[in-house]
């Protein structure tokens, strides 16, 4: 599991990614519990490798600003942010976005986009014929909870 100050560099990294403007940022939109659901089922081998890259953008607010990153201005967690895009953690940047846009733009019941909230941003509504949401249960194997499990 990740630790408070993991957590807490999690929550700001996630709405510097979606930030709020007229529609709910990453983390109010309920992509937490997104991610914790994913990290606790089908990628619970890598946490650490999540808890590694949150420690590097850690390291990255307290060497350009010496405070934590959650603790930072929006510009300087940009920076900070920017920083580790720019390492040889590129690729592991890149794997945390597509999680976070993947919490942000999913199907409500798997935990993130919260209300349908990316869905109604985006004008998306789902029309399947005899379907309207109501019955879907996680694990409904028809509506795969990750991006992951739908290419098994």
């Amino acid at each position: 599991m990740l630790n408070p100050q993991q957590l807490s560099t999690l929550l700001a990294a996630m709405d510097r990614v979606i930030p709020s403007d007229e529609f709910p940022s990453a983390s109010q939109a309920g992509g937490m519990t997104f991610i914790d659901r994913l990290f606790r089922t089908d990628l619970a081998h890598r946490t650490p490798e999540l808890a590694a890259l949150l420690d590097q953008i850690d390291a990255a607010a307290k060497s350009q600003h010496d405070r934590s990153f959650a603790d930072l201005a929006e510009a300087q967690q940009d920076a900070a942010l920017t920083a580790v895009e720019d390492s040889p953690s590129r690729k592991a940047f890149a794997w945390l976005v597509d999680i976070i846009n993947e919490g942000y733009y999913a199907d409500p019941a798997n935990g993130g986009n919260a209300d349908a909230v990316s869905w109604k941003m985006i004008g998306y509504a789902p029309r399947v014929p005899g379907y309207d949401g109501s019955q879907q249960v996680l694990g409904d194997t028809a509506h795969p909870r990750s991006l992951g499990e739908s290419a098994r």
